[in-house]
């Protein structure tokens, strides 16, 4: 659920990537997209002078995650570090880096890449008896409704017992 202060277009510029990462969306029509994000990012960077401001950060994420460069990741997680530690949009000044919420972000970036894409030097397990229509059912409607606080009921979900896992 977006905040009242979130522009329209902004809103507009996120979705269309969720939708390009649900391949529902084209190349053509995500550069489009980010064509038009990177001009918000730069009007919402000239129009304020406060450059570590909760919009500034908004406009510099919603532009970078419409990018298809690998950088791209670096960038968003950067975006939302600086937005945490109250730094500029451009970035930290020297010692910025030593700043505890700054560290404190950082660390919660990684953990959720790591709850994204999982450990790259572990093998991911997956328990077959978790993947019962009810909890894909439930799952599925979670995201496309983007209602995440239904979540604890998908915890909560029937497993079928005595099911076999798979490593991938």
């Amino acid at each position: 659920m977006w905040n009242a202060f979130v522009p329209p277009i902004t809103i507009r510029i996120v979705t269309a990537a969720e939708a390009f990462a649900d391949g529902e969306l084209s190349d053509a029509d995500l550069a489009r997209v980010h064509s038009t994000a990177r001009a918000v990012c730069q009007e919402a960077r000239t129009e304020s002078t406060d450059t570590s401001g909760y919009l500034t950060h908004i406009e510099l994420a919603a532009a970078n995650v419409t990018s298809k460069f690998v950088t791209v990741a670096g960038y968003a997680r950067q975006a939302a570090v600086n937005a945490a530690a109250d730094l500029p949009a451009s970035g930290p000044e020297p010692g910025d880096e030593q700043l505890p919420e700054y560290v404190d972000e950082l660390a919660a970036q990684a953990d959720l890449v790591r709850d994204v894409f999982g450990n790259p030097f572990r093998s991911l397990e997956i328990q077959l008896e978790w993947l019962t229509e009810t909890v894909l059912s439930l799952a599925r409607g979670i995201y496309t409704d983007r209602a995440f606080d239904r979540m604890p009921i998908l915890a909560d979900a029937p497993r079928t017992p005595g099911a076999t896992t798979k490593t991938f």
